[in-house]
């Protein structure tokens, strides 16, 4: 995905390409008894949030490579039909953390899951013209604005973990990032309201999560705790996107 914003930034084919010869190593990755992808090499596990990348940089492909287009459209539109049916949604229409080796969906939520089906529908839609993808995207984005914030609409990851957890730290801001893709469709029903959430977010954070050295915390409510470049990271993307919507 980060060779592929480098080429529609520089329009460069080596970019592509790069992100191609990645995509040809992901195939490997399939076989599962559930469908769609392992976790990892080791085949012990399947996860929510490998399937969605693979989605996404399947369909992000597939509006790029014109040439070799049905041949991406093909993967995406099999990965998409999979993901749509393997019950990750839970009654919260939020997404789970992954399945079972029984097929049964099993996990905590994570703000990150939510984010980057997103972005893959919003490439979905691309591809297709088909609105049931934002139709898909906006039920999610509604879970999660629902139920992933505390009582101020600030975006909450409801699952603990400790400031200096570098990965868990950039959750939140994936899924702003991709909440503003969506926005930017201007197809979605709730556009206006992911503006306003967005801009919520990012007044906070500048409020109370920035220490006097302009570093950002990664609980959005603030105080800042244990400032990284993970939780800056992810908070400067909820203020790119709150930009983007206004």
């Amino acid at each position: 995905m980060a060779w592929i914003k480098v080429y529609d930034v520089t329009g460069d084919p080596k970019y592509l390409s790069a992100a191609e010869d990645i995509y040809a190593d992901l195939l490997t990755g399939f076989g599962t008894p559930c469908g769609g992808q392992w976790w990892t090499k080791k085949r012990a596990q399947v996860n929510s949030i490998n399937n969605e990348l693979f989605l996404a940089v399947a369909a992000s492909l597939a509006n790029r490579v014109h040439e070799k287009q049905s041949y991406y459209q093909d993967h995406a539109s099999k990965q998409a039909y999979f993901l749509h049916n393997a019950n990750l949604l839970n009654s919260n229409n939020t997404i789970v953390d992954g399945l079972t080796l029984n097929c049964f969906p099993e996990g905590d939520v994570f703000t990150y899951n939510q984010g980057v089906i997103l972005g893959a529908y919003v490439e979905m839609h691309t591809l297709t013209q088909d609105p049931a993808y934002i139709d898909r995207a906006t039920v999610i984005a509604g879970g999660a604005l629902r139920h992933l914030v505390d009582e101020n609409g600030i975006l909450t990851e409801m699952v603990d973990y400790p400031s200096d957890d570098h990965t868990a730290c950039q959750f939140k801001g994936i899924f702003a990032r991709n909440l503003a893709i969506l926005h930017s469709t201007g197809a979605s029903p709730d556009s206006a309201h992911y503006a306003s959430f967005l801009r919520n977010n990012a007044d906070s954070i500048w409020r109370t999560d920035r220490d006097y050295e302009g570093r950002l915390g990664s609980e959005w409510q603030g105080p800042v705790d244990n400032p990284s470049a993970a939780s800056h990271s992810s908070a400067l993307d909820c203020l790119v996107a709150a930009a983007q919507v206004s």
